[in-house]
């Protein structure tokens, strides 16, 4: 004969709740090297007429520093280039004297940024403005001036 002793049975609530969705995954990096550049994927965008870096760009410019953290051998020349637009143009030698000095001081303001938020040393860098004297597309539209209106970054070791 078997005796059986039986127990209190306690039944309990059970809540399941799900797990927490994983957190999106991050942008996708701005700038990436490719040969002896590193290309970004968006436009550097100043103020109109000025060095002034507008609040947009700023994190293409932190991809950029952080590549360059990421690499600290290498060395790069921030090259500002502009476009011919018809009106500078006209204005003969004053407009592109004008647009060399632009571009010049918006590579400056670039290496700028890239010193004093970025955190490189300066010695890596070097800003130079090349005006409208090495576009990629022709000045006759507005495509190709808006193409000609860009940065570029180039390791220079």
């Amino acid at each position: 004969k078997v005796d059986y002793q039986v127990l209190d049975v306690v039944a309990f609530d059970v809540k399941v709740t799900p797990k927490p969705a994983p957190p999106p995954p991050p942008p996708p990096a701005k700038a990436k090297i490719e040969g002896k550049k590193i290309v970004i994927s968006d436009v550097i965008f100043f103020e109109t007429n000025k060095d002034t870096i507008k609040t947009v760009s700023y994190d293409v410019l932190n991809d950029v520093a952080s590549i360059m953290k990421s690499n600290p051998g290498i060395n790069v020349r921030v090259e500002g280039h502009a476009s011919k637009d018809p009106a500078s143009a006209k204005r003969g030698k004053a407009g592109y004297e004008f647009n060399l000095k632009l571009s010049d001081a918006r590579a400056k303001a670039v290496k700028a940024y890239l010193v004093e938020k970025g955190g490189i040393a300066a010695d890596r860098l070097e800003g130079v403005g090349f005006g409208w004297n090495q576009p990629i597309a022709p000045n006759d539209t507005r495509e190709g001036r808006y193409k000609n209106q860009r940065v570029e970054f180039t390791i220079t070791n």
